[in-house]
C-alpha cells in the first residue's frame, strides 16, 4: 500500500482513533528527540568532567553554560 491509501484510511476512521494515532505519534517523537537530547549533554558534560567536577555536577553544568553563553555572545559581537 502507498503512502496515499494510508492517509485516505487514516481521514475514514473516527476522530476518537485519530485523536490516540496523534497522541501516540507526538509521544514517541518526543521520546526521540528527548533521547537524542540527553545523549548529546551527557556527551558534552564529559568534556567538562575535570577532578575538580568529578564529584560536583552542577559545577560541569555551570561551566558548560559558561560556555555555551560565551560562544552566542561572540557570535553576536557582544
Amino acid at each position: 500500500m502507498g503512502m496515499l491509501e494510508e492517509i485516505e484510511k487514516l481521514q475514514k476512521k473516527p476522530q476518537a482513533a485519530k485523536e490516540k494515532i496523534l497522541a501516540a505519534s507526538v509521544i514517541a517523537i518526543m521520546a526521540l528527540i528527548v533521547a537524542v537530547w540527553l545523549q548529546t549533554v551527557r556527551h558534552s558534560f564529559s568534556n567538562y568532567q575535570s577532578e575538580n567536577n568529578a564529584a560536583n555536577p552542577l559545577g560541569a553544568l555551570w561551566s558548560a553554560a559558561q560556555d555555551g553563553f560565551k560562544d552566542v555572545f561572540s557570535d553576536f559581537n557582544f
